[in-house]
């Protein structure tokens, strides 16, 4: 690693803003989790009032299935940026925006403010 890349990623380990935009992601991936497991657990023991049994345990499976992928996709994204990845920033920025029309506003906001900032932005190369 030369000096330039190490002093890069110093930069991006050592940002505040940054680090609680990482850190709020993890949060949000956390409780995807948590949420699939609980939803998908719910919709395949429960079933549905009208339906067969396997109805409602694909269901279950599905419904974890998909919010076991959207927290991956957020694990994913905040190692890459820790690691400097120019698309990481890219996917993070899309991440943060998707959250600004739902209840998690603040973390939205809080994400593009530590993304947005110009020694982040020169440090991911953009």
């Amino acid at each position: 690693m030369d000096e330039y890349e190490y002093e890069r990623l110093t930069i991006i380990n050592n940002d505040g803003l940054l680090g609680a935009a990482r850190g709020f992601m993890w949060f949000s991936g956390f409780m995807y989790l948590i949420l699939g497991c609980l939803l998908g657990y719910n919709f395949g023991s429960t079933g549905l009032p009208d339906g067969p049994e396997w109805l409602s345990v694909v269901l279950g499976f599905c419904i974890f299935g998909g919010f076991a992928f959207l927290s991956m996709v957020n694990f994913i994204v905040v190692n890459s940026l820790a690691n400097g990845s120019k698309w990481a920033w890219y996917a993070g920025m899309v991440l943060a925006v998707l959250y600004l029309p739902s209840c998690c506003f603040p973390f939205g906001a809080l994400m593009i403010v530590g993304f947005a900032r110009a020694p982040v932005r020169r440090a991911y190369g953009i």
